[in-house]
């Protein structure tokens, strides 16, 4: 009989049991549903089984909604480039950044450091990365120091990639002019 009378109240329990559509919705109002937090990440890309590109940034926001989903780097990232022979030809490190998926272009924003294999580096506020023309630019200054320490600056840069090719839309900056000599006048 006791377990007859048990068994009653936990029906009675479950069936009184009712959530209001209202209060569901509060609790879930506070909540992003839309949006992935992972923090300590490192990505790696691969094509034909060959590692690209290296990934690390301490917290990587994915924001799923809308037609535009993209990712952002709040607290910076690191990137590192690799060849067909899996050498390192470059790095790159920004304080913030925005990867957009549907038009593969990364902009890197807030101290943005380019190291090339070269032992070129360019700094700049943003350098955006458009995967689609396999170009790297920026609109906004930037500064090229070079081996031996010969600085350029520009308003405006585009480069290949790799950087191996790059052109200056409005250049200032000194370079050295080696075997240029006055001539002595006689």
């Amino acid at each position: 009989m006791r377990t007859l009378f048990l068994c009653f109240l936990f029906l009675v329990g479950l069936l009184s049991c009712e959530n209001d559509i209202a209060d569901v919705n509060r609790v879930f109002a506070d909540r992003q549903t839309n949006v992935e937090i992972a923090k300590e990440i490192e990505m790696t890309y691969s094509d034909s089984a060959v590692v690209r590109v290296v990934l690390k940034a301490p917290i990587l926001v994915r924001h799923l909604e809308g037609s535009e989903p993209y990712q952002e780097y709040p607290d910076g990232l690191f990137v590192e480039f690799y060849n067909d022979f899996g050498q390192k030809q470059g790095q790159v490190s920004s304080k913030y950044g925005l990867r957009y998926e549907s038009k593969n272009q990364v902009i890197l924003q807030d101290s943005v450091v380019w190291l090339s294999i070269r032992d070129e580096k360019l700094e700049s506020d943003e350098l955006i990365w458009d995967d689609k023309e396999h170009i790297v630019y920026s609109d906004k200054w930037v500064k090229i120091t070079q081996p031996g320490q010969e600085v350029i600056y520009s308003y405006g840069f585009e480069a290949d990639e790799d950087f191996t090719h790059w052109k200056l839309k409005t250049m200032e900056g000194s370079l050295p002019y080696e075997g240029f000599r006055k001539e002595e006048n006689r």
